[in-house]
């Protein structure tokens, strides 16, 4: 399935959308973050632009989600030749709140070549690399497994029903099957994500002998609908918004512990 770079919509749920580069919003290199880690941002952009929008009922908001750069510009070193092909990436993110169904944002924002996609899939996470098999769902596109996405573009899957936790690990999987040339990427996630052998183990428990990283690649946000109405917090900061220095793996950053003080107070956000 190839998808042309302009907005399209697919399903009631899955939308095509570029994004800005942060050169036009003003902003600098390390200064645009948008760590929403955290609290729920509604993708209805025109809903909450114009502020029309007075229902009660559910929408989807972003659970986890982060801002997509160009590789080796900040982060992990060593990420600006890194490239995939055959491969599964899996990669962990903490959510924020819970909800019934679940979809995923894929970026190319700052690809050299149309990133092809053979499987996604997402699931909770149990430890490491692992996940909970019973809880594994392919994600799809427009009822399509595979999508090419051009350079630029973004796309969201289509919604799969799915219990997610509040404050859990989820585990998304992503299958390569051709090169990907030069990957949208966060280089200072802070967060192990696993990179198999050659093949497609989107679907496997395990992905056994994998090698790590600490930067998230083409995921950019994972959005949830939660039972009722949730508000809505971005965080946009520097690297201390970004978490550097706190522990990897850990949650420690301080929209982390934002989070976990919303969850506690039963407000999902402010």
């Amino acid at each position: 399935m190839t998808m042309e770079p302009v907005a399209v919509s697919t399903g009631s749920f899955t939308r095509m959308f570029f994004l800005r580069d942060r050169r036009e919003l003003g902003l600098g290199s390390r200064g645009l973050l948008l760590a929403v880690f955290g609290i729920a941002v509604s993708l209805a952009w025109p809903v909450l632009a114009t502020g029309q929008d007075t229902s009660q009922a559910p929408q989807w908001v972003a659970t986890w989600g982060t801002s997509p750069s160009t590789p080796g510009s900040f982060g992990e070193p060593g990420t600006s030749g890194i490239a995939f092909e055959n491969r599964t990436l899996r990669q962990i993110v903490h959510t924020s709140v819970g909800g019934d169904s679940v979809r995923v944002r894929v970026s190319n924002r700052h690809g050299s070549v149309p990133l092809e996609i053979g499987a996604v899939h997402i699931a909770s996470r149990r430890e490491g690399a692992r996940i909970e098999a019973s809880s594994d769902r392919a994600l799809t596109f427009g009822a399509e497994n595979s999508i090419k996405i051009p350079v630029g573009a973004f796309v969201l899957s289509d919604p799969v029903a799915l219990e997610v936790e509040p404050l859990a690990d989820l585990a998304i999987s992503i299958y390569f099957p051709s090169d990907t040339g030069t990957p949208t990427s966060h280089g200072t996630a802070l967060q192990t994500s696993y990179i198999s052998s050659p093949g497609n183990f989107a679907a496997s428990e395990q992905i056994s002998g994998a090698e790590t990283s600490q930067s998230w690649f083409f995921l950019t946000a994972v959005e949830v609908r939660p039972s009722e109405r949730t508000g809505v917090v971005v965080t946009l900061g520097n690297s201390i918004t970004d978490g550097t220095l706190s522990t990897v793996d850990g949650n420690s950053r301080w929209p982390d512990h934002l989070a976990r003080r919303l969850a506690a107070r039963g407000s999902g956000a402010l």
